[in-house]
């Protein structure tokens, strides 16, 4: 079953703004299982990636992906600066990167064994 990429675009932008604003409020969730956020961040920068790629078809969907998501990624972090409660941290941008990382090797991967087979 293929998905709609119309319908992949609006499930990337609902996801991006609802990250966005909850980045944009201030801290107060406190983890009871030490560096849980990093796992956290890690997973929505995995999820933001793999749905860019998919929502948009770019000339260079490697280099774009990796080059958008990582100015969100620090966007957010300096974000956290003139928030209450919440601090810039590099761990995080760092946990953002590999989740980045990761989603496209995952993407190269699925994509060459689709084309391979195809």
């Amino acid at each position: 079953m293929r998905i709609k990429q119309s319908y992949v675009k609006v499930i990337f932008w609902i996801v991006a703004i609802a990250v966005a604003v909850l980045s944009s409020m201030p801290g107060s969730v406190s983890y009871s299982i030490k560096n849980l956020d990093k796992l956290a961040h890690f997973g929505t920068f995995f999820l933001l990636s793999i749905l860019l790629l998919f929502a948009y078809k770019f000339s260079k969907p490697f280099f774009t992906t990796a080059l958008v998501m990582a100015v969100f990624g620090l966007a957010i972090e300096v974000l956290h600066l003139y928030v209450p409660r919440r601090v810039f941290s590099m761990y995080d941008f760092a946990a953002d990167l590999l989740g980045i990382i990761v989603a496209l090797i995952i993407y190269r991967m699925i994509r060459s064994k689709f084309i391979a087979t195809s």
